[in-house]
């Protein structure tokens, strides 16, 4: 049981990176949604978690209730993130530049968006593709961390995470 908490710990902190809310849902359907900012701490005891929040309310779950918990990203909302196979950036680490490619850069006009882990806009480009077309991005600019870049176009957005070097 410790081993299964220890896990579940791992992948809660691995989330908590790009994250900016918690949504935990109770087996009898409840949802309580939790923003990371107002989160002091989390602590699991012998059946139940508790969390500290900054706004002195306290909140508790017991371990057999929980049904899911789903961590939202401050770039993608609630949507999931799937493998993106149609648009890639490389090299990824990055160091000076990064090029953008894949069967997404079809004929039309497109805006790069690549914002930092706390969603803030870092860069910001608009540009025409031609089919079969790479996009260059220079990123020499950013600090060294990891990024998301979307790829923006009409009302579709794909986003991608990389790392500058």
């Amino acid at each position: 049981m410790k081993k299964a908490f220890i896990i579940f710990l791992g992948l809660c902190l691995f989330q908590f990176v790009e994250a900016q809310s918690i949504y935990l849902t109770e087996k009898s359907g409840h949802l309580t949604q939790i923003q990371l900012s107002n989160l002091r701490s989390v602590t699991f005891a012998t059946s139940s978690l508790f969390m500290n929040l900054k706004d002195g309310v306290p909140a508790s779950f017991a371990l057999a209730d929980i049904r899911s918990i789903k961590f939202t990203s401050p770039i993608l909302g609630q949507e999931t993130v799937h493998q993106n196979k149609t648009f890639h950036l490389s090299p990824n680490p990055a160091t000076d530049f990064a090029t953008l490619g894949g069967s997404e850069l079809k004929d039309g006009n497109f805006k790069i968006r690549v914002t930092d882990l706390q969603g803030r806009v870092v860069l910001q480009e608009l540009f025409r593709a031609l089919p079969g077309n790479e996009y260059v991005v220079d990123v020499s600019s950013l600090t060294s961390g990891i990024y998301f870049c979307s790829l923006m176009r009409e009302n579709q957005t794909r986003s991608i995470k990389f790392i500058k070097k």
